[in-house]
């Protein structure tokens, strides 16, 4: 968290939480550190300026348990400093959608095993989810969508504030194409983000 002040109350009523830091070394050091220390069987990803609805990880925890392994994500609610909602539904997963910019966001419940084997790149600063899971799809781990809008999304944030639609596309494919681009022949990127 950027909140030291919190982070103290939250290590304070929950003991078994452990805080670890990686000052300016951007999210997927963050990420990868915590990876790096977790010794669950399973991780949480979830963006700083994100927050679960109560019931997240239990649903999300029953569903991966009939999920033969798959890592599990669900809808989300976008949330605008001016109080609108949308209602944010991603795409069942589909391996080939990787190559489409409508994916689903950061916020998964995965197998620790497998989130340490993919680990996010340092050298991505914005977007660095992208990489991790069109990774995840080329070793083969594949996802399961859960229907319920559990995780919430400030739209008016980070990268949704700072680049509009046009540009995230023209960024992620330009670096699909270039680091994937065998994996994705033929696979157009859809406009949908």
């Amino acid at each position: 968290t950027d909140n030291c002040e919190l982070s103290e109350k939250i290590l304070t009523v929950y003991p078994f939480i452990r805080h670890y830091e990686s000052k300016g070394k951007g999210v997927s050091e963050a990420r990868n550190t915590g990876i790096d220390h977790a010794d669950a069987p399973l991780c949480y990803f979830l963006d700083a300026d994100d927050w679960l609805d109560p019931q997240t990880l239990y649903k999300k925890v029953v569903k991966y348990s009939q999920a033969d392994g798959r890592y599990v994500y669900s809808d989300a609610r976008g949330i605008y400093a001016d109080g609108k909602t949308e209602a944010i539904q991603f795409l069942d997963y589909d391996p080939q959608s990787y190559a489409q910019v409508n994916l689903h966001c950061i916020s998964v419940l995965m197998a620790t095993a497998q989130a340490r084997q993919l680990q996010f790149s340092p050298h991505m600063r914005g977007f660095e989810d992208y990489d991790f899971f069109i990774r995840a799809a080329i070793a083969g781990f594949q996802g399961v969508r859960l229907p319920e809008s559990l995780v919430n999304i400030r739209r008016d944030t980070g990268h949704f504030q700072e680049v509009d639609k046009a540009e995230r596309r023209n960024y992620i494919e330009k670096y699909i194409k270039e680091h994937y681009q065998d994996y994705f022949t033929g696979v157009k990127l859809m406009a949908g983000c």
